[in-house]
């Protein structure tokens, strides 16, 4: 978590910060009743991070900038804070939105087929007899159907489960595996719109002989 504290609460606590300041080390190294009173008293503002599995804090290139019209430092106004400044903001235009339908449909085009082209092999097989694609960053319901280029329908998904890719062992409906060629790939997202995709594989030949 990230901990944020007060600057000089009750004209008392937190002093300024520096890069040499170890005030709060200080306090919760005494290890007594008054040292933690002294630092979880000044403590404002807890954040729990989470992240991504495999991302660790701050990896975004997400930034925030505070921009103030006057210098940082202290004017005798009201009084209140001990004279000096105090700031404050709303996100509201720029907070995120969900179930956005524009944001929706703008991520359509993220999704894609990998590799393209095939060029018989792929890093996602398995084996040697293992054939593989990937249809990648996809939503958790979504209807894919795979044509040939005479328009014939190969394969046909119906996706219902958070992970974001589906995989295609390159095979029809009757579990042949498809002849080399285009192949056009649809994928149909109910309530938002549709992507068509293009792949070209060159498929390999089975090793009957097991070389």
């Amino acid at each position: 978590p990230v901990y944020v504290f007060g600057y000089n609460i009750d004209g008392k606590g937190c002093p300024a910060y520096t890069e040499n300041s170890n005030w709060v080390y200080d306090q919760l190294a005494l290890n007594t009743g008054v040292g933690f009173a002294n630092a979880y008293g000044s403590l404002v503002w807890i954040a729990n991070t989470l992240t991504t599995e495999g991302q660790q804090v701050n990896a975004t290139d997400a930034k925030i900038r505070v921009r103030i019209n006057k210098e940082f430092t202290e004017f005798t106004a009201t009084g209140r804070n001990n004279g000096r400044p105090m700031y404050g903001w709303s996100m509201d235009e720029i907070a995120t939105q969900t179930a956005s339908k524009d944001a929706l449909a703008e991520a359509l085009k993220l999704i894609n087929v990998v590799p393209n082209p095939y060029y018989a092999y792929s890093e996602y097989e398995r084996n040697k007899y293992d054939t593989r694609v990937k249809i990648t960053n996809l939503p958790e319901n979504c209807t894919i159907k795979i044509y040939n280029l005479q328009g014939k329908l190969m394969k046909t998904f119906k996706k219902s489960n958070p992970t974001t890719f589906q995989d295609w062992t390159l095979k029809n409906e009757a579990n042949i595996p498809v002849a080399s060629g285009i192949y056009f790939i649809h994928v149909d997202v109910p309530g938002v719109g549709e992507v068509i995709l293009k792949s070209f594989l060159g498929m390999r030949l089975p090793d009957v002989e097991n070389l």
